[in-house]
Formats: structure tokens, sequence, C-alpha cells
């Protein structure tokens, strides 16, 4: 423990600096930022940049450098894509930190002084104030009336009642660091800073959590190694064909099988799936989500269970008075939620009981309401901040008289009280006494209650009647606090004490309160519900609390049970399993961080793909753990924005949502385009190997394949890529995390795809040979009139059916007609643009000479679209017969 400062002195300097050698700076590391360097090297670590990477120096090194140029390059514009997109989001981030305190007030050598927060020592006095961050863990030396918000580190939506007696628990003679003063003042001696405090030792559970895995990396690193083994058997393929059958020489059987292999590799599919995500990234910055890295927002689709946080994430974060009771009325509702006083109360203004009611909340009330950049927010206690906002929708004023009298709240008597003078038509001085507190507490203390205007007697049926409504709403998880007044004259004020003043009160009702769900949210959990995504609630709150929320929003249901933090860590590994397995939204309650993130990994192991949503360090851990982590921005702290992959710049689960649709819609389109370019550069290969087994010239140069793929791979592939979603995504179950996209169904279908496109342009390449003279086994000269012509037959052939291979694949089982034809205006573009590349290669004289190409008539232009349609036409066949045997 280190030395105590002096009451009245506070540390000398010293003190400090011996201190600061032990102790060293006020200071977490929560995250060691990356170098520019090892950003930028960590987008080429996926294997299928790897393998191309590797194909681009091979071909270098064989003297195809062209072809390595552009294979490098494409490399190239890959990662600075990833890298510009991820500096951007860590630029956004970087702005929205605002968690520690920058400065403390400390007492030091005898005076009071303000200095930055990091500069604080254990032993240092510090002086806490309303509003105030809390720099440090402390022991309470002197408090007035201090309450704490510690929702950051506990979950807890109350703010908690502190105390300097000794009897009590130590957490309640503490206050920790990162969470703020509600109200009240204090005096407390610093005992631990940096990573030694309770928000430090939480973040250093995060760093040592591992980070997963995304569902992405797992089907890259899968896709890569087929691309690998692809075009390692076709290397070793061509080279025994051209070596041992051909007869050509070892260094021309092997420049050409690399050559043709290097060619056939996918290599726009790398720039096609970081610039899908890329702008999914975009799509969801613009709808309220920062997403840290690229392949997490393709994560989000795959979600099968979201662990969320109550507090700020379900909930506004912000109490709210939404009901009320008085004996002559029964229960009444209050209007609108959080701190904005544009509401209703359902009952007559004119109702003296109600009037007197919403008096005693607005002057028994030590918060303020203020307006702050359009947003009301509360500056004080947030319980009698909504008590201040009910009152503001009932219609009084917010400065009305000033209690000339105040009997401070305090945790034994659970009241306070005061005194406010009033009009008087007899032109008596007279006041009033208004007091509120806990229910039972200030029952206690009345002897009457208004009814109708008329003063009546409390008979214990009054008196029962009352505590069963306040049972009713703490069933509802409200937080009820009781009101009552009593007349006096002005005289009698000065001999007022707390004993005499909280005497022979009349009853005026009850107030409830809590905070709110947020109004867009229970749709969104329709919508996952819907989607096949279960919600467990994690909160750190009571569970009365998280249960009624719950239920309210359509989570859970009368019957669902609370697992409170208690009954969680009796639970072993095996009923936990049994737990979770029961395919069902959960609620655990007043859970701790290693227990939230235990309830994360137990999810993993039954594959599930977790999404973690929290915004206290007591979140950490688990949004670093799960699948995906997604943290508040506005209300987050720091630790919990590191450790997240996705930050909600609008703090709403109504954005997760819009994340899964998102992270649904990336995947499928994918899968479309990953489709897509395989089926093409399947049917390139089945031409390339079908030529040589028939001893024909090959129909097209290495360098043409890698024209045909940029400009075919490429742009369509791209548009396929911000294809627009399907309307039934969000109605389907989530996939099965284990499923990998390259599977045998997938396989079979792009290679059945190939093989039509490869026959279409053999028939073709076959066609124009024959009508020109050609006969078969006749020598056809490399570079000849007739091959450069037939070579430019078929390179127009292949580019040109791929085109109409695209709209084959925007779905899996309906015609590509079915679908509105215009919702994808980038696919007609990127099609446009490849045929006039088409038209440049075969038609303009100065590519005619680099390319080895010739011009085609107009009637072979006419050849090359209806042998291309024949791709569409087997296509549509094909899901005709599927939906039929569905």
């Amino acid at each position: 423990m280190p030395k105590t400062s002096s009451p009245t002195l506070g540390l000398s300097s010293p003190e400090i600096f011996q201190l600061r050698q032990k102790y060293g700076w006020n200071e977490i590391a929560v995250h060691k930022s990356e170098s520019l360097v090892k950003k930028i090297l960590r987008q080429f670590t996926d294997l299928l940049v790897i393998v191309l990477i590797a194909g681009g120096v091979l071909a270098f090194l064989l003297g195809e450098r062209i072809d390595a140029i552009v294979i490098l390059s494409i490399v190239i514009i890959n990662a600075l894509i990833g890298f510009i997109q991820e500096f951007r989001t860590e630029k956004m981030l970087d702005a929205l930190k605002k968690l520690v305190a920058p400065l403390a007030r400390v007492i030091r050598n005898g005076k009071e002084t303000t200095i930055p927060s990091r500069e604080l020592v254990p032993g240092d006095m510090i002086i806490l104030s309303e509003g105030s961050r809390i720099p440090a863990d402390a022991e309470l030396i002197e408090i007035n009336e201090l309450k704490v918000d510690e929702a950051i580190l506990t979950g807890e939506s109350v703010p908690v009642t502190k105390t300097t007696d000794k009897k009590q628990k130590a957490e309640l003679r503490t206050v920790f660091s990162g969470t703020t003063v509600a109200t009240g003042s204090a005096r407390a001696i610093v005992k631990a800073i940096g990573s030694d405090t309770e928000f430090g030792q939480v973040a250093e559970l995060t760093t040592k959590t591992e980070k997963s895995e995304s569902p992405l990396t797992k089907e890259m690193k899968t896709i890569g190694a087929f691309v690998g083994k692809i075009a390692l058997v076709i290397s070793l393929v061509l080279f025994l064909v051209g070596y041992f059958w051909q007869g050509h020489s070892l260094i021309v059987s092997l420049l050409f099988a690399v050559a043709v292999a290097v060619a056939a590799v996918p290599e726009g599919l790398p720039v096609t799936i970081t610039t899908a995500l890329a702008l999914g990234m975009r799509k969801l910055a613009l709808r309220g989500g920062l997403v840290r890295e690229l392949k997490s927002v393709e994560t989000l689709g795959a979600t099968t269970v979201i662990c969320s946080d109550k507090t700020g994430t379900l909930t506004y974060g912000e109490m709210t008075t939404v009901s009320g009771w008085m004996t002559e009325t029964g229960e009444f509702s209050v209007s609108g939620s959080g701190y904005d006083p544009h509401g209703s109360v359902d009952i007559s203004k004119n109702n003296k009981t109600a009037e007197l009611l919403f008096m005693a909340g607005n002057f028994c009330n030590e918060s303020a309401l203020v307006k702050s950049a359009q947003k009301w927010k509360i500056i004080g206690d947030p319980t009698e901040g909504a008590l201040k906002v009910a009152a503001r929708k009932f219609g009084l004023a917010l400065k009305t008289s000033q209690p000339t009298k105040i009997f401070p709240f305090d945790s034994d008597r659970k009241r306070m009280s005061v005194v406010v003078d009033t009009p008087s038509q007899s032109g008596a001085g007279q006041a009033n006494i208004y007091a509120k507190g806990a229910p039972e507490q200030l029952l206690n203390r009345c002897t009457h209650f208004l009814d109708n205007q008329k003063l009546k007697k409390l008979t214990p049926a009054i008196r029962k009647k009352i505590i069963q409504q306040t049972e009713v709403f703490a069933k509802n998880a409200l937080r009820v606090l009781g009101c009552a007044y009593r007349e006096i004259k002005k005289g009698e004020v000065k001999k007022l004490t707390v004993d005499t003043a909280e005497n022979r009160l009349v009853f005026l009702g009850l107030f409830g309160m809590r905070d709110s769900p947020r109004k867009e949210v229970k749709e969104s959990v329709r919508l996952c519900q819907k989607a096949g995504i279960r919600i467990t609630v994690v909160t750190g709150d009571f569970g009365i609390t998280a249960a009624a929320i719950a239920r309210e929003l359509g989570i859970t249901d009368e019957d669902t049970p609370v697992i409170t933090g208690e009954e969680f860590r009796k639970l072993s590994d095996a009923k936990l399993k049994k737990l979770l397995n029961q395919k069902k939204n959960l609620i655990f309650a007043r859970v701790k961080p290693t227990d939230k993130l235990r309830i994360v990994e137990a999810y993993k192991k039954l594959n599930e793909v977790v999404a973690v949503t929290g915004d206290g360090v007591n979140d950490a851990p688990a949004l670093k753990r799960a699948d995906i982590g997604i943290a508040m921005g506005r209300t987050g702290s720091d630790v919990a924005k590191e450790a997240a992959s996705l930050v909600l710049t609008n703090d709403s689960f109504a954005s997760v949502v819009t994340a899964v649709a998102e992270g649904r819609r990336i995947y499928s389109n994918m899968r479309k385009f990953i489709l897509y370019t395989f089926s093409c550069n399947i049917g390139e290969l089945i031409v390339v190997f079908a030529t040589i087994i028939f001893g024909l010239p090959l129909p097209l140069t290495a360098i043409l394949i890698l024209i045909i793929n940029l400009g075919t791979d490429l742009l369509p592939g791209l548009a396929l890529g911000v294809d627009p979603p399907d309307a039934e995504a969000m109605n389907l179950p989530p996939r099965n995390p284990s499923k990998r996209i390259v599977e045998k169904s997938f396989i079979l279908r792009f290679v059945s795809v190939g093989f039509i496109i490869g026959i279409l342009v053999l028939i073709g390449y076959l066609g124009i040979l024959w009508s020109n003279g050609w006969q078969w086994g006749e020598i056809l000269v490399i570079n000849a009139p007739l091959h450069r012509h037939a070579m430019s037959f078929v390179f127009a052939t292949l580019l040109v059916i791929q085109l109409f291979n695209a709209f084959n694949f925007r779905s899996d089982t309906h015609s590509a007609f079915s679908r509105k034809i215009k919702t994808n205006k980038w696919l007609w573009g990127a099609i446009v643009a490849s045929f006039l590349l088409a038209l440049v290669v075969v038609e303009m004289p100065f590519a005619q000479a680099i390319f080895g190409t010739t011009n085609l008539s107009i009637m072979e232009w006419g050849m090359v679209t209806v042998l291309a349609g024949g791709v569409l036409v087997f296509e549509e066949i094909r899901k005709i017969f599927q939906l039929n045997n569905n």
C-alpha cells in the first residue's frame, strides 16, 4: 500500500517523485498501434494473394514480363484498397476516444491544483465533484451525498451510493477509475493507478484474450489452397504434355506450362473480394457502423448468436419516468423516452393531487436538465433527472420557486425533503414541505393521503394498497419512488429539523422509472428471430430489470429463467453446454467480465458464430474473443472500442441487424462472383487442354487469356459484388459456420458451366477453321493469317460468353430474367466496358499489332453472340429442372 497523503497537505514533491519511480504513470496500454509497414504487409497474408505473388514472380523469371507486371500490379492495388479502408476507419475511431479523464483535481504541497490525470500517483488526494470522471481507484475519506455511475465497469444502470463507513463493503468505500460522479462530491486517496486499477485489470484480461479468426479468413485460406492446387496441376499436366507428347524442349515446355497456369489463375478475385468488402464497409459507415477490419464485414452475415448487453444497447442508457400512481386515479402513463422533455402525461393538468405530485418530484431534486448540441442531457442523478423531465411533460416550468431549505437524501433514511414558499390568497406567509424517497420509508412518515383534493386518513388498507402497487412497479423492473407533502406557515421554517419536517406528511403518489428500451430495437429483434439468430442478454444489471426489458422487446417470455452471476459460476462446463444447446434466447444477469467471456467461449465450442455487443470495460474481453465484437461509439469505453471489430456511432442495436443484413448480402455476392470467376476460368482451361489433346494450335496466347481475365473477371465480378440483396436474405437461417464455399456442389456447378463454355468456344474455333478451308490433321502455322483469325474469334467468343455468364449467377435458382433487370446498373456498365475492350483488342490496328489479332466480320460477331447466349440457355434449363425437382 502506498504512502497515504496528508488529509490537509497532500503529497510533497519529493514523495511524488519517489512514487512515480516506483509505480510509473497513470496509463493503461489498451492497444499497441500497428506501424504503417505492418498494416501494409498484413494485406499480403492471404493464401490466394500469396499464390498470385508466386505466379507473378515465376512469370517474371521465365521471361513473361507483361504477365508478371500485370499480376503484381493487381496484388498491389488489392493491398492498397484494403489498407486505405482500414486506415480511414482507424482515423474515425481515434476521433471517438474520450474515455480517460484528461485532468484531475488534487491537493499537493498543501495546495489544490489541477494536473493531467496521467501524473497521478498512489497516495495522491483527489477531489471529486458532480459530473467528473474518476481518474484512478481511490479510497473515500470524505463524502457529500456521493453517488457514482459505474455502468461502464459493471453494467449496472443505477448509480451506486458510496460511503466512508468502515463496516460497509470495500467496493462501497472505493471509487473506480473510468466511472463518473453522478451526484455529490468527495475527497479520496488514490490507491491504484494505470493497469493496477479494476479498469486496468479488465483491460489486461482483454489483451490476453485471443481474437477469433473470421469465417472469411478461413474461407480465403480454403480458396487460396484450392487455387494453388489447381495452378500446380495445370502446370504439371501442360509441362508433361509439352515435353513428352509434343516433343518441345524442357525450357519451352516449362515456360508454356507456367504462363498458361498463371494466366488461368483468377487474378481479379482478390481485388473483387476486397472491393466488395470495402463497399460494404462504406455502406455500413453511412448507417452508423465503423468496421475496423475488412473481413469483419462478412462475418456479420454468418452470425448465429448475438450476446447483447442491456444498458445503452437495448436501452437508451437514460432513466425515464414511464408510470405514476395516485389513490384517486390509479396508474397513469408518461410518454416519451430519455431526457428529451417532449412527451405527455395521461392525466388532467387541473388535477390538484397530480400537480402536487409532480411539484414534489421537481423540487426534491438536485439535478439539472440542459440542452447541449441539440441533445437534452441531465447533470446529476439520472433518477432525479427522470423526475425533472416528467415535471416538464406535465407542464411545470424548469425554473419555479427555489427551495428555502433542503434536507438532503441519505442512505439511512432513504428520503430527501425541501421547503418551498407558496403564494396564498389570504396573504399569510405559507410554504410546502415536499418529500420523496423509498415508498416504505416514506409511508412511515405519512399520516394522511389526498383523494379528490380531500385530506383522508392513511388507513392500513390504503397503506397495503400503496405497497401492492409498489410491488407491481418493481415486478415490471421499474425503480419506484414515493412523494408526499405538507403545508406549513413560513414562521415554522427556521425551527424545522429533518425529523419535524418529515413528519405528519400527506402521501401523494408513486413514480415508476426505468432505462427505456430503444424504440427501434423491438423490430430489430423480430428480424433477428426471423433470420434464425438467437439473442442472449448478458448484463451486469439486475435480473428483474433485464428480464422485463427482454420480455418487452420480444427477446424472451414469462417462462424464460434468469441465470444470475452467482448461479452461473456454479454451473459446470457440461451443464453450461446443455443450457446453451437448447437453442433458446437466454438472460444472464449480474455477470462479471470473466463470466461473459466464458459464455462466448462456450458458444464458440458449440460451433456458433458469436457477435457480442457492449460498451463498458467489463464487456471488452468478450468483445475481443467473439467472432465479431460490436462496441458502442458514443457511450463506449476506449477499451471496448479497441477490442471490437465493429463500432456503432449511433449506439443502437438496430444497426447490428443492418450490419447482419449487409454481411449476408456480401457473402451471397462473394459466392456469386467466385462461382462466376471459376466457371469462366474452367471454360478457358477446357479450350486450352482440348486443343493440346487434339494436336491443334493453341487458340489463345497467355497474354490474351490474361486480358480476358482482367476484362471479364474484374469488371463484371465487381458488379456482382454490389448486387442488391435478395428479398429472402433475412428470412433464412444463418449458414452453417462449418460449411465452406468451395464444396462438392459448388465445384460441380462451376465445372459444369465451365464445361459448357469450353464446348461452345471449341465449336466456334473449329467452325471458323473449317469455314476457311482448314482440314483435320492439317498443320496450322502459329501466327499465320488463319490462326490469327481463329484466335481472334476465340478471344471474342470467350470474352462475350463470360458477359452472358454473369447473369447466370445473380441467383442460384431463379431465372436471370425473373429478377428486375435494372436492379444492378453496375453490371450493365461492366458488360458495356468489357465488350468495348473486346472490340478494341480485335478491331483496332494498334491492338492487333500488339496482341496478334485481326478483324472479324459482322456475321462472325453475330456467331459470337449466338454461341455466347448458349451458356445462358444451359443455366436456364438447369434452374427449371432444379425447381421441378424441389
